[in-house]
């Protein structure tokens, strides 16, 4: 490997880009591979890592050309091919990233981020089946990946198998903060009405990944649907019969009198106010009860 006039080699600016880069210095791992491309202009693994960390800064175009730049010049190359994958898995194009990955695992077929995110492509594809069997098959050479299991129990659910749950508690039992897996056990909770359980999942996962916006939008919801399950409850037996037939009988009574009104030639502005007015105290209902569910998933996860 040639020396660069420095003294440092075109592997120690990689590494130290990629070092950069897991630090969270974008822009410091950004200017390594500047200065290794402008030696290296055809290294097709710069440009990939290049493509990749420009997307961190939105700098998508450039991202393009640098990923078109490195499946030109290594079309076959595992590391291009993973890469490329994982661009065209963030990009919703699952079709296109299990083409780039089985490309990539052809060269390197034990590579376990290799193989998660096949599972993850065949899963975002709808081919749940086909998913669970990569994940299972990558399980059994890394049986403590808390990752590989938090898919499997994904693939699992999706599948609509009944093991999903101990997959799941399984990655969290190895990483407490695996936030896939946390989402997915509140989802599970939520399934069968366990609020507070599948909150404290949501409100975990938050915990674990503050990106993980979807799971901040189901703790509301789960707080939401919480409430007013709490409110019918209050209202049980007879007295929600009774509530009930009470709508119901409003409900006819408003549209027997506006039918009755369309007939005579009468207009039919006060009944249908009347509905409206009815209808307004429902949405404010509602409306009400999402912002206190809103209200109280934020105090839970300023006082995580």
């Amino acid at each position: 490997m040639p020396l660069y006039e420095d003294g440092e080699g075109a592997d120690d600016l990689l590494f130290r880009a990629s070092t950069h880069f897991q630090a969270g210095r974008v822009w410091d791992a950004l200017h390594e591979l500047e200065k290794h491309l402008a030696r290296h202009p055809g290294d097709p693994i710069a440009h990939a890592l290049m493509a990749n960390y420009l997307r961190f800064v939105d700098r998508r175009r450039e991202s393009v050309r640098h990923l078109r730049e490195a499946l030109a010049r290594g079309p076959r190359e595992p590391l291009v091919n993973l890469i490329a994958g994982k661009i065209a898995l963030d990009d919703g194009e699952p079709e296109r990233a299990e083409e780039h990955l089985l490309t990539a695992l052809d060269a390197v077929p034990q590579d376990e981020h290799g193989r998660w995110l096949l599972a993850e492509a065949r899963l975002r594809k709808g081919e749940a089946d086909g998913a669970l069997d990569v994940a299972e098959r990558a399980l059994k050479d890394f049986p403590e990946s808390a990752a590989m299991w938090a898919l499997a129990g994904r693939c699992r659910q999706a599948a609509r198998r009944d093991d999903s749950r101990a997959a799941l508690e399984r990655a969290v039992e190895l990483d407490a903060s695996q936030a896939d897996a946390l989402h997915a056990l509140g989802e599970l909770h939520l399934e069968v009405a366990q609020f507070d359980q599948a909150a404290e999942c949501f409100r975990r996962a938050v915990e674990a990944n503050a990106g993980m916006g979807f799971s901040r939008r189901m703790l509301v919801r789960t707080r939401f649907w919480q409430m007013l399950s709490d409110d019918a409850d209050r209202l049980h037996g007879p007295g929600r019969t009774a509530l009930f037939s009470v709508v119901i009988a409003l409900a006819l009574l408003f549209l027997g009198m506006m039918s009755a009104d369309a007939l005579k030639g009468r207009s039919l502005i006060p009944g249908v106010t009347l509905l409206m007015l009815v209808s307004a105290g429902v949405v404010a209902y509602y409306f009400r009860r999402f912002f206190q569910a809103r209200r109280k998933a934020r105090e839970e996860l300023r006082s995580s």
